[in-house]
C-alpha cells in the first residue's frame, strides 16, 4: 500500500502548507484535520490498517495510537526520549549538565539547595524530564521563584520527574531530522534569540547530530535531534524529540516526506506479512 499522511492543522501556517503541499507534490494522498478543542472529534480519516504517517501534536498522536489502527500512524517510544533514558548515552555532549533529576516538590522544597549547587548568577534551570513537555523549560531567578513556580504548578504534578542544571546561554539551535541511523535534513531555527530558520546548518553542529544519529540509540525510525551552539562556540546536544510531533522548520520537506513515506510502506509489507 502507499503511504497516505494525516496532518493536524493547529494554525496552519507557512510550514504546514508548505508540507501539505510537498506531500501531494510526491503523489500521496493527504488528510487535513482542525484539532481544536482537542478530544472532542472523531479521527475519521482513512481506515485501520491503512498505511499512514501522522504529522501532528502530542495530544493527537495520543489520541491515533489509543484510537486507530494505523501503521504506523506516530513513532512514538515516549520511554526513550525521558531525559533519565537518554542522558547516560549522551552524557559528554549535552548542554544541561552537570544536572540532577528530582521531582517537582523537591526543587519547591529544597530551593536553596538547588541555587546554591546550580545557581550561577542567582538562575537555575528546571525542565521536565519527560518528552511530551508538560511545561516548557525555563531559567528561574532565585528572587522570582515563587512567581514562575505558579505556572509551573499549573502543567505539572508534585511527583513528576524534572532536571535541574544551571542556566546557560544559547546562541543557536539546530534541528536535525533522523531517519535510521543518519541524519537526512537539517534547519538553523533561533540565532541569537531570534527565530530564524533557515535551511543551514555549521558542519560543526551536524557532526555532533550525525555522532548522535549513529550512535545505536534509536529510539524511532524516525526522531529529531537540536544541536545547540553555547556562549562558549562549543556544540551541544539540546535534546531528542519524536518526528511525528516536531516542528520541521526550514528542513528539506522533500527528502523529509519520501523518506517516513517509504519506511512507513516497508512497516505496512512487514505487519501485513506477519499477519498472514
Amino acid at each position: 500500500m502507499k503511504a497516505k499522511w494525516f496532518i493536524e492543522d493547529t494554525n496552519f501556517d507557512d510550514e504546514d502548507i508548505k508540507l501539505v503541499n510537498e506531500v501531494k507534490a510526491q503523489g500521496y494522498e493527504v488528510e487535513v484535520m482542525k484539532s481544536f478543542p482537542y478530544n472532542s472529534k472523531e479521527i475519521t480519516a482513512f481506515e485501520d490498517g491503512d498505511c499512514v504517517v501522522a504529522q501532528c501534536s502530542i495530544n493527537m498522536a495520543d489520541k491515533i495510537m489509543n484510537t486507530r489502527k494505523w501503521v504506523p500512524g506516530v513513532w512514538y517510544n515516549k520511554k526513550a526520549y525521558e531525559c533519565q533514558s537518554y542522558y547516560p548515552y549522551f552524557k559528554e555532549y549535552l548542554f544541561n549538565e552537570p544536572c540532577k533529576f528530582t521531582t517537582v516538590a523537591d526543587v519547591n522544597k529544597n530551593r536553596e539547595t538547588y541555587f546554591r549547587e546550580f545557581g550561577i548568577g542567582q538562575h537555575i534551570f528546571v525542565r521536565p524530564n519527560d518528552g511530551v513537555k508538560s511545561f516548557t523549560g525555563t531559567v528561574i531567578p532565585l528572587h522570582e521563584f515563587d512567581y514562575k513556580w505558579v505556572w509551573i504548578d499549573q502543567y505539572a504534578k508534585q511527583d513528576d520527574i524534572v532536571l535541574v542544571s544551571s542556566a546557560k546561554t544559547v546562541k543557536a539551535e539546530w534541528r536535525f531530522i533522523a531517519a535510521e541511523g543518519t541524519i537526512i535534513s537539517g534547519s538553523r531555527y533561533t540565532a541569537n534569540g531570534d527565530h530564524e530558520r533557515v535551511n543551514k546548518y555549521p558542519l560543526e553542529a551536524y557532526d555532533l547530530a550525525m555522532t548522535i544519529a549513529e550512535s545505536g540509540y534509536d529510539p524511532d525510525p524516525m526522531w529529531s535531534i537540536d544541536i545547540c551552539e553555547g556562549i562558549d562556540n562549543k556544540y551541544y546536544l539540546l535534546e531528542i524529540g519524536n518526528f511525528n510531533c516536531c516542528g520541521l522548520y526550514a528542513n528539506d520537506l522533500a527528502i523529509i516526506v519520501d523518506t517516513a513515506s517509504k519506511i512507513a510502506e516497508a512497516q505496512w509489507i512487514k505487519a501485513m506479512e506477519d499477519a498472514q
